[in-house]
């Protein structure tokens, strides 16, 4: 029926995307692991580098869409 097919695709389709979590998740902390193997200074610094220029990217993204209003 109509249900079960939307049931058994909405269950597939939520499988496929906790395994694709997952896996990205190892990835990125074996990456990380990685990362300060080989350097861990230069890994520290763009730990701490990133969220700050992420957050002044947004905040000026935020103030020019203000200014075309």
């Amino acid at each position: 029926s109509r249900l079960t097919s939307d049931v058994s695709t909405v269950e597939s389709a939520a499988s496929d995307n906790i395994s694709i979590l997952l896996r990205n998740l190892i990835q990125f902390f074996g990456s990380l692991v990685f990362l300060f193997v080989i350097s861990w200074q230069l890994t520290t610094f763009i730990i701490i580098v990133t969220p700050i220029i992420s957050f002044a990217i947004i905040a000026v993204i935020k103030i020019s869409k203000k200014l075309k209003k």
